[in-house]
């Protein structure tokens, strides 16, 4: 399955599972399973705002498009997001949502400059951002 992600400023928060050709978007079940080789269904024909394109099925893949959204800090690789090819059911890895950027002194009890936000974390979601924040040199603490 493959997923392209389309972002979008927004404050509501998306969580997606996959089971076969089964999405669980927000709690909402979607099944794209009759969807046949070379067919398209429409974006008007599925009844839900996440989804922003048609659902395709080519050579074989179920391809959809899903509303992608993001704080107003949200790092470049949420705002630029890869498409995600899924292989496994469970939890779709989506991109982080946002980074919220304080002061020390603006938050003594906890002083960090950073808190990174995300849909649903994984490993890999906190490296890649802790690498950014290090690259414009930000002092990093990952709230889970």
């Amino acid at each position: 399955m493959k997923i392209i992600l389309s972002p979008v400023r927004m404050d509501e928060a998306l969580t997606v599972t996959r089971q076969g050709d089964t999405l669980t978007v927000n709690g909402e079940i979607f099944d794209f399973s009759p969807l046949t080789d070379g067919a398209t269904l429409p974006r008007e024909a599925i009844k839900s705002d996440w989804f922003c394109g048609p659902a395709e099925r080519i050579e074989g893949e179920l391809v959809v498009t899903l509303r992608l959204p993001h704080g107003a800090n949200a790092p470049e690789s949420t705002r630029f997001p890869q498409p995600l090819y899924m292989t496994a059911d469970g939890a779709v890895p989506l991109p982080i949502y946002d980074i919220l950027v304080s002061s020390a002194a603006a938050v003594e009890s906890e002083p960090y400059s950073a808190l990174i936000m995300t849909h649903n974390p994984t490993g890999e979601q906190y490296a890649v951002a802790k690498d950014q924040l290090k690259q414009v040199g930000t002092d990093v603490r990952i709230a889970e």
